[in-house]
């Protein structure tokens, strides 16, 4: 088996759920896997959810099931560290792979001032040639710390770091 480094982060949307990535960088490419989303059912019973009351709880978990219970099953296979992620990204939709050659800037920056997708500890804005552009944020630190030590070996001088 190859060596691989992973973390996850949040890809942010202004008018779509928001989609929970393992990303992995493995045999010089980065693979998306999804591992979950905005009404991650886990993240509820793991904190508070926004609102922090019953009717925003059951609400969220209503929609939770409603959107991601077609996928699911992928979801759950994608969390394990083991498998392959050549094999995994035609398991889901919204698994990708990203080549260095694709990329034209990856720019790490701060937490946002008012964390409207959540708490988070930073940002990773990645840049492709073909015009789109996508926005991670990390909440946890050792995920942070993971994405900065190891994606700039990735793209090379294609990364930028504006946090400490």
């Amino acid at each position: 088996m190859t060596d691989s480094i992973s973390f996850n982060a949040r890809a942010v949307f202004r008018f779509s759920p928001d989609r929970i990535y393992r990303v992995e960088l493995r045999n010089g490419c980065l693979y998306f896997l999804r591992i979950g989303g905005q009404f991650d059912t886990d993240r509820i019973r793991a904190g508070t959810p926004p609102g922090a009351g019953l009717l925003p709880t059951v609400m969220m978990l209503a929609a939770s099931k409603a959107i991601s219970h077609k996928n699911e099953k992928a979801q759950l296979i994608a969390r394990d560290p083991s498998r392959d992620p050549e094999e995994l990204v035609g398991i889901h939709p919204d698994n990708f792979r990203l080549l260095p050659s694709e990329i034209k800037r990856a720019t790490f920056h701060p937490k946002k001032w008012f964390p409207s997708h959540g708490p988070h500890v930073g940002r990773l804005v990645i840049e492709q040639l073909d015009g789109k552009s996508q926005e991670y944020q990390f909440e946890q630190v050792t995920d942070l710390q993971a994405a900065i030590k190891h994606l700039p070996a990735l793209p090379g001088d294609k990364v930028d770091q504006h946090i400490r």
